[in-house]
């Protein structure tokens, strides 16, 4: 206790003019807590305990959320920002003085505007101020062309125009590509808009100003909106008989060689592969895999690769939104990691190694993309004299869809010294492709490839191009 009720003696009073009881009363309080005060300034750390103690169980009340300072004698805030004495340590990272997993109580301003670059109303371009119309607003009317990364037209992508109507409301309009690049928005209200073009794993985004009762015109070759692939890394697997990287050096697209078949580099490639297929973070630092044509999926095995956890990988990359494109002999990665996408001939893998060539099959075109790539409904797909025992589909699963079938030629019983004929395969898949949910990436499987010394005919061309951009 500290003893100060006997400080000031009745006569006293009288000295500092007290005149009764009650004034003597609070004026005592005061007097108590500034003794407090000088009594107990050199242990602080235990002040409250200390004042606690000399008011004899008389603690003043202090109002909700005030908190008594034991050397001012007054009730003080403790809301957030308060150290109300805690140790030092305990308040680290901890601004708001309560639990170390408490959220701070705080109000969260409204948004006026658009400080945090969110998207507001009427807001094109994704940040900024708010874009208004024109006085003189109206329609007016937008023709474009899309392009690939080299410049080249890109057929049936995604364009899509956004802004503020003359009523100061957003608006979005969306359209697809011809098949020469060129795509159209009529009405449109005059003032600043965004238009977009995207195919694939690849988008490009432009500001546009439409005006009242005039048609913008960006058809010409400086204002063509070409997509870009600045943020889509690409892997390729190589294997021994397709040639992918040619069609991506033609595209201006840059990618990484993650491994290879025994062919190439004989173990080297392979166990680069292995590495690379089994190491998740590796594969999903890529948005986009080939594996081209070649014996990777049996060089693996003879690797010792663990095959079960490089099908799970797979999956895994394609659920995270990753596309893989697989040609021809490396069948073993669609038919032995997306279960039901594709039946291919036999009942081993080697089995379905049974296209004979060289051939050309007037392929139907069964999906609308590829009709307007191709302003058609049948295209010609070539097998050249080595690309004998290519492999053979029978036919797809509910998930998959088809591009491209037609009646090919197989071997009979197999191909190589035991063929002793051929026979017909009807309605063979010869591209499908896969998206099993919306948030998925694209599986892609092709028995026809490209290798560098081929001469690929024009409608190939332009479908392995086109595939590209799909993924």
């Amino acid at each position: 206790m500290c003893p100060v009720d006997d400080v000031l003696e009745p006569e006293k009073r009288a000295v500092v003019g007290w005149r009764d009881d009650t004034r003597y009363e609070e004026a005592m309080k005061v007097i108590k807590r500034w003794m407090i005060g000088l009594m107990c300034v050199g242990a602080l750390s235990l002040g409250a305990g200390c004042a606690e103690d000399v008011l004899d169980g008389e603690q003043d009340a202090c109002q909700p959320g005030m908190q008594l300072n034991p050397v001012s004698g007054l009730c003080v805030p403790t809301g957030p920002g308060q150290d109300v004495g805690r140790d030092p340590e305990q308040d680290a990272g901890n601004q708001d003085s309560g639990s170390p997993d408490d959220a701070p109580e705080v109000d969260v301003p409204e948004d006026s505007g658009n400080p945090d670059g969110g998207l507001d109303a009427g807001e094109p371009d994704g940040g900024g101020d708010v874009v208004e119309p024109p006085e003189d607003c109206g329609p007016g009317q937008l023709i474009a062309r899309a392009c690939a990364t080299n410049g080249q037209v890109l057929a049936a992508a995604n364009a899509t125009i956004r802004g503020v109507n003359c009523e100061g409301e957003p608006f979005e309009m969306s359209t697809r590509t011809g098949s020469d690049g060129t795509f159209e928005f009529a009405d449109v209200p005059a003032g600043l808009h965004e238009v977009e073009v995207s195919s694939g794993s690849f988008s490009n985004t432009r500001q546009v100003t439409v005006y009242n009762g005039q048609t913008t015109d960006l058809t010409a070759d400086a204002d063509k909106l070409c997509v870009d692939a600045s943020e889509v890394p690409i892997a390729v697997l190589q294997g021994q008989y397709d040639n992918v990287r040619q069609i991506l050096q033609s595209l201006d697209l840059e990618y990484t060689l993650m491994g290879q078949d025994a062919s190439v580099f004989g173990s080297t490639g392979v166990d680069r592969a292995k590495h690379f297929l089994e190491n998740p973070a590796q594969l999903n630092y890529f948005r986009i895999l080939f594996i081209e044509c070649g014996t990777l999926w049996g060089d693996l095995q003879s690797r010792g690769a663990d095959m079960t956890l490089v099908a799970q990988n797979l999956r895994d990359f394609v659920a995270n939104g990753n596309s893989l494109y697989v040609s021809d002999w490396a069948h073993p990665f669609i038919s032995e990691v997306f279960e039901g996408m594709i039946a291919f001939e036999g009942s081993t893998l080697s089995e379905a190694r049974v296209g004979s060539a060289p051939q050309t099959v007037e392929a139907a075109v069964d999906s609308v993309e590829m009709q307007t790539l191709l302003s058609g409904t049948t295209a010609s797909i070539q097998f050249s004299s080595g690309d004998v025992q290519w492999v053979v589909a029978r036919s797809v699963g509910p998930n998959a869809q088809v591009h491209f079938s037609g009646d090919v030629s197989r071997c009979t019983p197999s191909c190589g010294a035991a063929q002793t004929g051929t026979s017909v395969v009807q309605d063979s898949p010869l591209l499908v492709t896969q998206r099993e949910q919306p948030n998925y990436g694209t599986v892609v499987f092709t028995s026809f490839h490209n290798k560098e010394q081929s001469n690929l005919g024009e409608d190939m061309q332009r479908i392995l191009e086109f595939l590209i951009f799909r993924l």
